[in-house]
């Protein structure tokens, strides 16, 4: 069924979202990089915080729309079992 290859192809993306964006906070949360050594310059943070800050708010619409197409190929499967005229199968008395 390629409903369901969508559905699962599309889950799939949005759990693999799901986990970068887990990453993101924990890296964002930290605060800084080099925390065993030196801090480096406060432009390269700026710069790092706002690529990562960016990756987020790409993880959360790559989850959005992962979701929102494996919902709407789950309706768009359900729709056509159940609404459209399936061809009529001749029996052998036919």
């Amino acid at each position: 069924n390629l409903a369901a290859l969508t559905i699962k192809k599309n889950t799939l993306w949005a759990v693999s979202a799901t986990l970068c964006m887990a990453l993101n906070v924990a890296l964002y949360c930290a605060g800084r990089l080099g925390l065993h050594g030196p801090s480096p310059p406060s432009w390269i943070m700026g710069l790092w915080l706002t690529n990562n800050a960016a990756s987020f708010a790409f993880m959360a619409v790559t989850t959005f729309l992962a979701l929102h197409a494996s919902f709407r190929a789950h309706a768009a499967s359900a729709h056509l079992l159940t609404r459209k005229v399936r061809v009529p199968v001749p029996t052998l008395h036919q």
